[in-house]
């Protein structure tokens, strides 16, 4: 629990952060997050409805990634946004201080996502992605210096999740 306030120095928001990306230029192509509010003691006091925004690539989704995710070139085309947009969005589902939250990813793919992203739409500067970079917490590595599979391996998302008797949803 130390290095978990460690992590939260006071902050009482963690935003649990996923993107998805194109297979080739990786490209942010869909953001996904949900909010938890933390009580005085660090414990989860409540959850906030899934955010979820789709972003237009300059380059094709890829066959792998459209399999893993579901995530495709026409849906994009339909229901995606400009990265800049869906920035914006996400801005307002987060609603107040960027600097008060701590933004925690499973693993680092996510930031590199982020970075080329950021990169190919001129936004590395723009307050919340800035904040995104300062305050990460990447979970996978946190759990990795407790908990191992049976061959001493890291464990994925999925068999994190199982451990805490969390459904896996994707």
């Amino acid at each position: 629990m130390k290095e978990i306030n460690n992590v939260l120095k006071d902050r009482k928001e963690i935003i649990f952060l996923d993107f998805e990306g194109t297979q080739e230029s990786q490209e942010i192509i869909a953001i996904g997050a949900v909010s938890a509010k933390l009580d005085n003691k660090n414990r989860i006091k409540s959850i906030s409805p899934r955010f979820k925004v789709y972003i237009k690539s300059q380059e094709p989704v890829g066959y792998v990634v459209t399999n893993l995710t579901g995530i495709t070139d026409e849906l994009l085309k339909e229901q995606g946004v400009s990265f800049k947009e869906g920035i914006e969005k996400f801005k307002r589902f987060l609603k107040s201080d960027f600097s008060n939250k701590v933004f925690a990813t499973y693993g680092n793919f996510d930031l590199r996502l982020l970075k080329v992203t950021s990169d190919l739409n001129d936004m590395m500067q723009d307050e919340l992605i800035l904040n995104i970079f300062k305050n990460h917490w990447d979970l996978a590595s946190f759990f990795a210096r407790y908990m191992r599979n049976s061959k001493g391996s890291f464990l994925s998302l999925k068999d994190s999740l199982s451990i805490f008797n969390v459904t896996f949803d994707g």
